[in-house]
């Protein structure tokens, strides 16, 4: 043959024609004639493709099918495939050599092969950016809860199947001419398909994943503690699905879940008798809210999942181990963004309601104005320590009122009585004093902070942020 024979078979389009023309002669130059356990396509496939251009992804679709490791089902269906899986095929054919570096106990499954190529192939085309990588879909055959199946990457287990639905990813069906309608989002529907009700995974009417990417995380944090709450948190506050979710996932577990802040109020006064509200435990009853007598961080270790309830009550019984509590303490809990209020009543953490306990029960000012216009002229006697409230000054006050009133009399008489040691209190001006007493101490300081407001407020900002 001469060289103007060569060059006439070669022509000038690189198609497959003048490409294995090309190829059958630098072989021939090198001396490579042993091509008996070569794969040979059939003759008319041949022909369907010669006229092809000879693309990177088409020379390695060949040399996979002649090498034996697809066979000619996987080779059609992706020499069909219009978007570029030449990442796809490179990355196999890397794999397969350093596979022959590793004993054969260690190597990944041949026939595993043609599933993994056409899965991260076929991905190209309904994942758009995020489509699997040869590695992606090696790791996703791993997985306990997942198949492959025609290349689509289908969910056997149902409770996942619907914590994914739950968690908006979307499902599609195809058949064997590759036809991908638009991703299914009726749960409805797809829980009630006939194939997904049998079982039946190996159907084409059972759906797949269209962001298969993301199972490999899903799959990592499912069966771990919390798992399941964490993946619906990790989507409702929109946390990357990467190779951080992991450690997410753990910071989640030890600074959300298991993460506790812990004050205690001790009960002052028993005004509110057994309603529990704040005014019993406030430090002074001119305050507007009860100011802690203890406070703690707590962290709970898990080995098992727990309600939150059952979290709470371990965090609490750990606090008290901390910080001295008594009967009738009330303990606010802080966890996850909520509060929770609870009081202690004979070894017993008891909810109450935080509306409940905060609400104003009564107009305590009205209250001792009253107490204070009826003790100007009038005896209050206390027989064998027990202090005795007037009718008439009870009736000064109505029903709603009536029992904090006399509870209050009772409690500053008895205060009274234990200080000085006596059986009779003639009026209640002693009691008066000391309550204006103690308003006045709060009107000084309310005077005090007031007048520091307003000396913050004549400061040069510029100053004030050098200091």
């Amino acid at each position: 043959m001469g060289l103007s024979d060569v060059y006439k078979n070669i022509g000038t389009a690189y198609n497959l024609q003048t490409a294995v023309y090309r190829f059958s002669i630098v072989s021939r130059v090198c001396g490579i004639n042993d091509t008996d356990e070569v794969q040979i396509l059939p003759q008319n496939e041949v022909n369907n493709i010669e006229c092809f251009p000879m693309t990177e992804t088409l020379e390695r679709l060949l040399f996979l099918y002649g090498a034996g490791i697809i066979d000619f089902k996987t080779f059609r269906k992706l020499r069909d495939v219009k978007h570029d899986i030449s990442d796809v095929l490179r990355d196999a054919e890397n794999f397969l050599i350093k596979q022959h570096e590793l004993y054969e106990q260690e190597r990944f499954p041949t026939d595993k092969l043609p599933d993994v190529i056409t899965c991260a192939a076929l991905s190209k085309i309904y994942a758009g950016n995020d489509s699997l990588t040869f590695d992606d879909v090696r790791n996703i055959c791993s997985l306990e809860s997942i198949k492959i199946v025609n290349g689509c990457v289908k969910v056997a287990d149902v409770e996942m199947m619907k914590l994914l639905l739950d968690l908006g990813e979307l499902f599609q069906h195809c058949n064997e001419k590759m036809i991908y309608p638009e991703p299914e989002t009726d749960k409805t529907n797809i829980l009630g398909n006939d194939d997904f009700m049998n079982g039946d995974i190996n159907a084409e009417g059972y759906p797949f994943m269209v962001h298969p990417k993301r199972l490999m995380y899903y799959e990592k944090i499912y069966r771990q503690i919390y798992g399941v709450e964490f993946l619906k948190y990790a989507v409702k506050c929109g946390l990357s699905f990467d190779d951080e979710l992991i450690d997410r996932y753990g910071r989640y577990i030890r600074r959300v879940k298991c993460s506790f802040d812990i004050s205690c109020y001790h009960r002052k006064r028993r005004i509110c008798g057994d309603i529990v509200n704040q005014f019993d435990y406030f430090t002074n009853i001119h305050n507007d809210k009860p100011a802690a007598d203890g406070t703690q961080h707590i962290e709970l270790k898990v080995s098992r999942e727990e309600t939150d309830e059952t979290l709470v009550d371990m965090a609490m019984h750990e606090f008290m181990l901390k910080v001295p509590v008594q009967n009738e303490t009330v303990l606010e809990v802080h966890n996850q963004g909520k509060i929770r209020l609870y009081v202690l009543r004979d070894e017993q953490f008891i909810p109450i309601e935080a509306d409940s306990f905060r609400t104003q029960l009564f107009d305590h000012d009205s209250i001792w104005q009253k107490i204070q216009n009826y003790a100007a002229d009038h005896n209050i006697r206390a027989v064998n320590g027990i202090v005795e409230v007037p009718m008439e000054l009870i009736g000064l006050f109505s029903d709603e009122e009536r029992p904090y009133a006399e509870r209050l009399i009772k409690e500053q008489y008895a205060r009274q009585i234990d200080n000085k040691g006596g059986k009779i209190i003639s009026k209640l001006s002693d009691l008066m004093a000391h309550a204006a007493t103690q308003m006045g101490i709060a009107e000084e300081k309310s005077k005090l902070k007031a007048k520091r407001e307003a000396d913050k407020s004549k400061r040069d900002p510029s100053v004030e942020g050098n200091q």
